[in-house]
């Protein structure tokens, strides 16, 4: 005759965690593991030259960055090092706009479509120079590098418009 006895843990021994809470525990250890090691192997700041040489187009300026790098957490974006962007010929020498770092938060779902999509911009420890000369000309009015309107292969207007029809 064969007796089998019947273990508790009722008596207050300790208690087995469940093999699938090991299991999500794992999972949730491994992605944060890799959502901490990831912006180290992304080389975003091969890029450098690429944006400041787009900023500098757009804003008729010089542009300087310093390192970029990519982050994930606490959300999805990068983080620019060392932003100087000069006054324009005819002021002084020196900077428009610097910064310490500027910290970009991007939107998740646009990106997965190659889409950018802008959530938040920070600028650290800013310095604004704002000047003004005695013709009443500053260094901090853009103009666009882009025409108003384009003309149409008639020599008319286009009818492409870049405004959007507001909310």
């Amino acid at each position: 005759m064969r007796v089998f006895m019947a273990t508790s843990t009722s008596n207050g021994g300790p208690r087995r965690f469940p093999l699938w809470a090991k299991i999500v525990l794992g999972l949730v250890v491994v992605l944060l593991v890799l959502a901490l090691a990831l912006p180290y192997f992304l080389n975003v700041d091969r890029y450098r030259d690429t944006i400041a040489s787009a900023l500098e187009k757009e804003t008729g300026r010089h542009v300087t960055i310093g390192k970029i790098r990519a982050q994930i957490l606490p959300g999805v974006g990068l983080v620019v090092e060392d932003l100087h962007i000069g006054s324009p010929e005819g002021f002084p020498a020196g900077d428009l706009v610097s910064a310490e770092a500027i910290r970009a938060n991007l939107a998740i779902g646009p990106l997965l479509h190659s889409t950018i999509h802008l959530n938040s911009l920070e600028l650290v420890r800013p310095k604004l120079t704002l000047i003004t000369d005695s013709n009443g000309k500053n260094n901090y009015t853009f103009t666009s590098s882009a025409p108003a309107h384009k003309a149409s292969p008639n020599g008319g207007a286009s009818a492409k418009s870049d405004e959007r029809p507001p909310p």
